[in-house]
């Protein structure tokens, strides 16, 4: 290279003035160009959104499960009977509990339940339980609990769902269910849970009961306990219940729930990401319409550049570095966007926004790619055009 001459790419053209020139292109039609930037920005917003919003997502309900999880330990006996009458009262005592007790099947199978004596019957499980069993899931009741009860009462308590199906309201007077032909005060509706979700469609019973009617109840001690002491509560639990025979039950902390998180995740993931592509794809071909047209507008200013010894392949360049700053552009607008979404949502549901860290970097590129791609064509029908033909308009 001669001494003074000012550096080239292997086009002819000054990186400089290539990109001078996409400038001014671009600010031909600034309102064209403004929307193509939004068009990819809202492709790009879309796609960095959905991925923040589902790992966001995952991990709050996570989190939720977590808790509930680590605070919740199980007792399994052999027989209902091999328990004591004041499980209750045992698990109470013990540092870390904050309720425990009774809650388990009372029967291998499900049990006909019907309302009234004409009603409709219904097969179902049936739960034997104690105050404390039943408080451990964290019930929401409408009516009342088995905390004042007397021994072998037969009082019973529906799941929300089963009592729609079965027709029962609770109302002031006493509704009777009857169970094998067996009838059972009601007492209140178990509307919701926070565990056991399959009380919703089952009949729970008082414990003693259940001993009395079903010849092998299954023994199993539900136990809500502080945050982090589940292990401990768990070695204690089995020695109160049992300090004759602690081998003979069988305690279950339950694991965290390390997939769970990955799964809720990959499913959001999975429908937000076709919604983004699908918004993407859009914003690409609204590009290559509007560079098509700009190819058309500038037919003149080509056949000028040819005329004057620019290449075919310069032309092409021009045309590619305009879809170049307008996919930055889009990009990184598109990618702001987007976090600032998943963060408001975040705020608003009060939890910590969740993004994985190359999620707006990958958003850029790809918004940068789908315009080079949208740009392609264009760029080679601007480098094909015949100058003649295009000074002649």
């Amino acid at each position: 290279m001669v001494p003074g001459e000012i550096s080239k790419d292997r086009t002819g053209l000054r990186m400089a003035d290539l990109v001078a020139e996409a400038a001014v292109g671009i600010t031909v039609k600034p309102l064209r160009s403004i929307l193509t930037v939004v068009g990819i920005a809202v492709g790009v917003a879309a796609l960095v959104a959905t991925v923040g919003l589902a790992a966001t997502t995952a991990r709050v309900v996570s989190e939720r499960f977590d808790e509930l999880r680590a605070r919740e330990v199980t007792i399994v006996a052999n027989r209902l009977e091999n328990l004591p009458s004041d499980v209750d009262e045992r698990l109470a005592v013990l540092p870390g509990v904050e309720v425990g007790g009774v809650l388990g099947p009372a029967t291998s199978q499900s049990r006909p339940v019907r309302a009234f004596r004409t009603g409709p019957i219904a097969s179902v499980p049936i739960i034997a339980a104690t105050q404390g069993g039943l408080a451990a899931t964290r019930p929401s009741i409408t009516g009342r609990s088995l905390d004042r009860i007397l021994p072998g009462q037969r009082v019973a308590l529906l799941g929300g769902d089963l009592a729609v199906a079965l027709g029962v309201r609770q109302r002031t007077s006493p509704t009777t269910v009857f169970i094998d032909d067996v009838p059972f005060t009601v007492i209140g509706i178990i509307d919701r849970t926070e565990r056991e979700a399959q009380l919703a469609t089952a009949v729970v019973v008082p414990a003693s009961v259940a001993v009395e009617m079903w010849p092998d109840p299954q023994a199993i001690v539900l136990i809500d306990v502080e945050a982090g002491a589940a292990l401990e509560v768990a070695a204690a639990a089995v020695l109160a219940l049992r300090p004759d025979a602690p081998g003979s039950l069988g305690a279950r902390v339950m694991p965290e729930a390390r997939n769970l998180r990955t799964d809720i995740a990959g499913e959001l993931n999975a429908l937000g990401l076709a919604v983004s592509v699908t918004v993407l794809g859009v914003a690409g071909l609204a590009a290559v319409a509007t560079m098509m047209l700009s190819v058309l507008e500038r037919r003149r200013e080509i056949g000028l550049h040819r005329a004057l010894g620019a290449r075919p392949f310069d032309i092409g360049l021009r045309f590619l570095a305009e879809a170049t700053i307008i996919g930055t552009f889009g990009g990184v607008l598109g990618a702001s966007s987007g976090l600032i979404v998943v963060a408001l949502v975040g705020t608003a549901r009060n939890a910590t926004p969740s993004i994985p860290a190359w999620t707006p970097p990958v958003a850029v590129v790809l918004g940068l790619a789908v315009t080079l791609l949208a740009g392609a064509y264009p760029a080679y029908r601007a480098a094909r055009l015949d100058p003649i033909d295009a000074l002649r308009g």
